[in-house]
């Protein structure tokens, strides 16, 4: 199977704990996780109506542990 040439002109993600690629790959490298419950004050409503259970989550959420993007904002300001 033959492909064309192709040239590679830049390289972006934005994901938790890692606004750049080096420091995705440095984070793996490293062993370090990047899952974190998230703040209080990005819910829009009191964190215990939000919160369910595994077995009563409906229209609620049973974990608020997960990936978040975190400093993003702050970055926009320097591009």
């Amino acid at each position: 199977m033959e492909f064309e040439p192709i040239a590679v002109v830049g390289l972006g993600c934005v994901l938790s704990d890692a606004l750049d690629p080096g420091t995705f790959r440095d984070n793996i490298a490293g062993g370090r996780t990047s899952l974190s419950a998230i703040l209080d004050s990005r819910w829009r409503l009191p964190h215990h109506w939000v919160m369910g259970s595994v077995d009563d989550h409906l229209d609620r959420t049973w974990t608020d542990v997960g990936g978040y993007v975190r400093g993003f904002e702050s970055e926009q300001g320097h591009r």
